[in-house]
């Protein structure tokens, strides 16, 4: 089944994390906020009532964003872990 996401909202498939080593000390993450990174899966519009029309997001299906973890929904969809946000809360955009 294929998912599409709606009003303005992302799909995205978080990247893996990995750990961060220093020689062969392990250096845990814990209580680090940092924000969610993926690739986006799905993008859409949305309608801004200012100019009363359809607005097309400027981030394109493919590109890699960071996401705030304030805002953002965690979704387990067909076994596959995804988030959910605004395009308008994404904090960076970089081609993959």
């Amino acid at each position: 089944m294929e998912w599409k996401s709606t009003n303005g909202y992302l799909l995205i498939e978080p990247l893996e994390e990995g750990e961060q080593v220093r020689g062969n000390i392990i250096i845990p993450d814990t209580g680090v906020e940092k924000p969610y990174e993926g690739v986006v899966v799905s993008n859409s519009e949305y309608y801004n009532y200012n100019t009363n029309e359809w607005v097309c997001p400027h981030i394109e299906v493919g590109e890699i964003v960071k996401a705030p973890r304030m805002g953002s929904w965690r979704l387990t969809i067909d076994n596959k872990e995804y988030f959910v946000c605004k395009s308008t809360d994404v904090l960076l955009v970089s081609k993959k």
